[in-house]
């Protein structure tokens, strides 16, 4: 009788280590897919991240290229009116000279006009 006790208990060890082989098995299976999981999602976190970082500098970018436009706009507009200023300076002066030899030719037309008086 003690031999089939001690049968049993050697039976109901090993029935005992076979389940216990078993469960260990199923939880590092479940940990296994836990952490696959857990790489997964952390995977698409940091994708939302980069794809909100890169909608936050294509947003800035655009920003940027419309104050460069608007800033290349306002240089044309500038040099425009430099040559325009530029050009009245030209034509002021011009005219000064005009004016001035206009004076000129008067006052020689007034003292030849004097003599022959």
């Amino acid at each position: 009788m003690a031999e089939v006790t001690v049968l049993s208990d050697i039976q109901s060890k090993e029935k005992c280590t076979e389940l216990e082989n078993y469960w260990k098995s199923r939880l590092e299976k479940q940990e296994k897919e836990a952490s696959d999981i857990l790489k997964e999602c952390q995977a698409i976190s940091e994708y939302n991240i980069i794809q909100s970082e890169l909608e936050k500098m294509n947003s800035s970018y655009s920003n940027v290229q419309n104050k460069l436009y608007r800033l290349i706009k306002e240089l044309k507009e500038k040099e425009t009116l430099k040559n325009e200023v530029n050009k009245l300076l030209n034509e002021k002066q011009t005219y000064e000279t005009t004016i001035l030899r206009c004076q000129e030719t008067i006052n020689i037309l007034k003292e030849d006009l004097r003599i022959r008086s």
